[in-house]
């Protein structure tokens, strides 16, 4: 296959998948299904599967751009988690969305090893964060923590920055004496040295 073609493939599948994920997500928050929109639902589902993994399996047969891996990986997961929430657990998607970050972070992580072949903060910054806000929001999502989200926001929002207004000073000064804190260019990782968005096909 020709690497024109190959391009054009891989976007028209990225633009498929992204479609049918916008399907999906009308079903899963619709309140009910009937039995045909359900069996719609079903094959949406399935359709979205199969396209990230083609995605997959050509990216990681000759692309090899991690954008376009996190994408696929993304499109199979969610797909899956929505078919899980839709007809096995008992849990609604107003419970649930928490824990779709959760996994997409960990995807991130994979992803940033996959093309480093090691950690990069560019890429642990962000899915720790996302992990981390996902895992707090799950907590009051299913109830573990039965106060008010708002009432812990109103509470402990102004406490947790001045937490993280510290830790960021602290790291600062401490980074003065320790330079091997400090991040370099090669340490950071990101998306775009490959491509700015998942649907640019020029390299």
């Amino acid at each position: 296959m020709k690497e024109s073609i190959r391009k054009f493939v891989i976007l028209l599948l990225i633009v498929i998948g992204l479609g049918v994920f916008g399907l999906n997500a009308f079903f899963l928050f619709s309140s009910s299904l009937g039995k045909r929109s359900e069996i719609i639902y079903i094959a949406s589902i399935i359709i979205q599967t199969l396209v990230g993994i083609c995605t997959c399996v050509m990216v990681l047969k000759k692309s090899k751009k991690v954008s376009y891996l996190f994408t696929g990986l993304s499109l199979i997961l969610i797909a899956l988690m929505d078919f899980f929430v839709s007809f096995v657990f008992s849990y609604t998607i107003w419970q649930w969305w928490p824990v779709y970050g959760l996994f997409l972070s960990i995807i991130l992580l994979i992803c940033g090893i996959y093309k480093y072949k090691k950690l990069k903060f560019g890429f642990i910054i962000p899915a720790i964060t996302i992990f981390c806000m996902c895992g707090w929001y799950t907590l009051f999502s299913f109830k573990i923590i039965k106060i008010p989200f708002m009432t812990v926001v109103w509470h402990l929002g102004i406490a947790f920055l001045f937490v993280v207004a510290a830790f960021l000073i602290f790291f600062f000064f401490l980074q003065q004496n320790h330079k091997e804190l400090v991040i370099s260019d090669e340490d950071s990782g990101s998306f775009e040295d490959e491509t700015s968005s998942v649907l640019r096909v020029d390299d």
